[in-house]
């Protein structure tokens, strides 16, 4: 039963626009993420998104926390997660207590997977090294105060090779396969720019640049589309798709997580500080790949598959970068634009 107090701060909460509810529990989500994880055992990440239905994993039109924890059993057991969280919110009535439903998503690490049907992706290669990681481009930008200077903006993990303890070199060339066999690549950019993937080391960012070195060999489409404006923080995914190599996938917005950790191949956790979740039938070599909308929009770009072991049916989300977290100023020494 619910008590008087919560009956109305539940009253409160409905009577909000979509709009005031996806801010009021993001502002919350930020706020008290640290705090949940210390106490609400197996929480790893907080966020905002759509409630799912139950004993599915579509998602409702409701907005709700989404707390993410490593493994759930029962409810309250495995998480204490609460079925609602107080806050407060300003109305024309003044400041009001209202109760935020919650969610509960579980998070598992991703199986590999040795797709290789890259056809307009990229492959890596160390000099002098046999063919490495494969990926996707998020975009070509350019140097914001250098116009005509070009790059590729994909994911650390692809084209800086990280190896034991994620340390990347930049003894990187960027090839492009010509065709399935990936046999007869041409070389398109050397790697210029990474952000670290160092365990216990603050956050980190899934992220580098490969400075152009073969102009004619690029185009402006990314997957067979071309991206035009870049969403801010304050954007709701919507309308969009995962451009991969293989073909664009359709995604579904489930929510976003704050201060959320993964675990790379090389074996090291890094703690993420805002990632949007989809639910996408993403594979092994996607990684890269721009969420654009229908108008063009550049939500993010896709690096990491959760999922569950073999034979599992719990759910696998795709995590992507959000798009402003990367072409925000100071993320890279230069100013980067589409």
């Amino acid at each position: 039963m619910n008590s008087p107090g919560l009956d109305h701060a539940i009253v409160v909460w409905n009577e909000l626009s979509e709009e005031r509810k996806f801010a009021l529990a993001r502002s919350v989500a930020r706020r008290r993420v640290n705090e949940w994880k210390r106490t609400l055992g197996g929480v790893v990440s907080v966020g905002v998104g759509f409630r799912t239905t139950g004993g599915t994993s579509k998602p409702t039109d409701e907005i709700c926390l989404r707390f993410a924890v490593a493994r759930k059993k029962k409810r309250v057991s495995a998480g204490r997660v609460p079925r609602r969280v107080v806050a407060y919110v300003n109305t024309r009535n003044g400041r009001r207590r209202c109760a935020i439903p919650t969610d509960v998503d579980v998070i598992a690490p991703g199986t590999e997977n040795t797709n290789s049907g890259l056809f307009r992706g990229i492959i890596v290669r160390k000099d002098g090294a046999s063919l490495g990681e494969k990926g996707a481009v998020c975009a070509v930008v350019e140097d914001a105060d250098s116009p005509g200077a070009r790059y590729l903006l994909s994911c650390n993990h692809v084209l800086a090779l990280p190896g034991a303890g994620c340390s990347p070199t930049l003894a990187t060339d960027v090839f492009r396969a010509n065709g399935p066999g990936r046999k007869a690549a041409q070389k398109i950019a050397d790697l210029l720019f990474y952000k670290l993937l160092v365990p216990r080391s603050g956050y980190g960012l899934d992220a580098a640049l490969a400075v152009v070195s073969r102009r004619d060999l690029i185009s402006p489409m990314v997957q067979g589309k071309h991206p035009t404006q870049v969403a801010g923080p304050g954007y709701v995914p919507h309308n969009y798709k995962i451009y991969t190599p293989r073909k664009p996938l359709p995604a579904e917005f489930v929510g976003e997580q704050f201060d959320h950790s993964v675990q790379f191949r090389c074996g090291a956790w890094v703690k993420l500080k805002h990632v949007i979740m989809s639910r996408a039938a993403t594979l092994g070599g996607d990684s890269g790949s721009p969420l654009i909308g229908s108008d063009g929009t550049l939500y993010g770009m896709h690096f990491y598959l959760t999922g569950s072991k073999p034979g599992s049916n719990k759910p696998k989300y795709a995590l992507a970068i959000p798009a402003h977290a990367l072409f925000e100023d100071g993320t890279w020494p230069i100013r980067i634009r589409l």
